[in-house]
C-alpha cells in the first residue's frame, strides 16, 4: 500500500503552500540545469487563462486540481529533468491546450454521457497493463521522459495532500528512499476487491501471507501507484531539494536532459572522468550548492557546464 510508518496527524491540502513548494523546486531546477533548457514561464496574476474546468473537462480532474494547474509555472523545454529520466508536465503549452480544448468541447457537447473509461482519467499517465485509474483529485506533475525505459512518474493528490513516487521500469535504485515516506496510510478504492481476489487465488485468508502489509517491500512492487511510496507534499519537495544539494542528483550538462542519480557512494581520488566523484568535484569547484539561502544561488553554472562538456 501507499503508506508510511508515521503516526502523526496529516495536515490538510493548501493551495498556496503547494504552489509555493512547486515554484521553489522549479526555480532550483532552473538554477541547476543548463540555461538552454531552463526557461520557466510563470502564470499571469489570475492564473493561466487557457486552463479552466470547462476547457480541461476531458481530463476528468476536479476543480481543485484545475486551480492548481492554473497557478503553477511550467518549463517550455521538455528536456528539463524533474528527477532522473523524469520530465515535468506542461499543461499550459499551446499544443497540449489545443488538443485538450477540442476534446473537451466535443465531450461537453455530447448529448449522451461518455463512458468513464473514455474520459481522461489519467492525464499523461498510463499505468502498465491494467493499472487502476487515478482519482479526479490527482494529476501527474511529472512523467517518464521520452525515449527512457526507467525513471519515475510523480503523482500529486490534492485530497490527501500527498505526492506518490511511482517507479517505472527497473526497481528503485540502491539507497532508495533517501527519506522514508511519511504520509499516513491511505486505503484506495478497489483495495478490498484486490485483496479479496488475491486471497481467493492463493487459497489463504491473508493473515500469514508473505505479502502481508507488514512484510511487503514498497520499493520492489512495480508500477501500481496504489502501492508506491507516498510523501506529504511539503516533505517530498524538501527531499528533492536536499538530493540536489548533497549531489545525490546531479545534472549531466554534457548530455542535456539527463540527470545522474546515486545514493550510495564513497568518494575517492581514484575516480575516473566518468564517475560520480569527478562530477561532484566539478560542481563543488564551481561553488555548488551556492552561497545564498536558496540552493544553487551564486554558483558558477557556466564553469561547471564547460568542464562537464569537456568530459565527453
Amino acid at each position: 500500500m501507499a503508506q508510511s510508518s508515521s503516526n502523526s496527524p496529516q495536515e490538510g491540502y493548501s493551495h498556496e503552500a503547494t504552489v509555493a513548494a512547486i515554484i521553489s523546486y522549479y526555480e532550483l531546477l532552473a538554477r541547476v540545469h543548463p540555461d538552454s533548457v531552463s526557461s520557466l514561464e510563470y502564470p499571469p496574476p489570475g492564473g493561466w487563462p487557457q486552463i479552466t474546468p470547462e476547457s480541461f473537462s476531458i481530463l476528468g480532474r476536479n476543480d481543485i486540481v484545475i486551480e492548481l494547474m492554473r497557478h503553477i509555472p511550467y518549463f517550455t523545454d521538455d528536456r528539463i529533468t524533474f528527477m532522473k529520466s523524469t520530465t515535468p508536465r506542461n499543461f499550459a503549452g499551446e499544443s497540449f491546450c489545443r488538443r485538450t480544448h477540442e476534446a473537451s468541447r466535443i465531450y461537453n457537447e455530447e448529448p449522451r454521457p461518455i463512458p468513464q473509461d473514455r474520459i481522461g482519467a489519467n492525464p499523461g499517465y498510463a499505468p502498465e497493463g491494467e493499472g487502476e485509474p487515478i482519482p479526479s483529485s490527482m494529476f501527474t506533475l511529472a512523467v517518464l521522459a521520452q525515449e527512457q525505459e526507467e525513471g519515475y512518474d510523480i503523482l500529486l493528490d490534492t485530497e490527501h495532500n500527498i505526492v506518490i513516487v511511482v517507479r517505472v521500469g527497473e526497481e528503485f535504485p540502491p539507497g532508495w528512499p533517501p527519506v522514508p515516506p511519511d504520509a499516513n496510510h491511505i486505503k484506495w478504492d478497489r483495495d478490498d476487491e484486490d485483496e479479496a481476489e488475491g486471497e481467493e487465488e492463493d487459497g489463504s485468508d491473508g493473515d500469514d501471507s508473505e505479502d502481508s502489509e507488514e512484510d511487503v517491500d514498497l520499493y520492489l512492487l512495480g508500477h501500481d501507484w496504489r502501492y508506491s511510496p507516498t510523501y506529504r507534499i511539503d516533505t517530498f519537495f524538501k527531499m528533492c531539494q536536499e538530493q540536489w544539494r548533497v549531489m545525490n542528483w546531479m545534472p549531466k550538462m554534457e548530455w542535456v536532459g539527463q540527470t545522474h542519480e546515486e545514493y550510495l557512494f564513497e568518494e575517492s581520488d581514484s575516480n575516473t572522468d566518468r564517475c560520480t566523484g569527478l562530477r561532484r568535484k566539478i560542481m563543488r569547484e564551481a561553488g555548488w550548492p551556492g552561497t545564498g539561502e536558496q540552493i544553487g544561488l551564486g554558483w558558477d553554472k557556466a564553469k561547471a557546464e564547460k568542464e562537464m562538456v569537456e568530459l565527453i
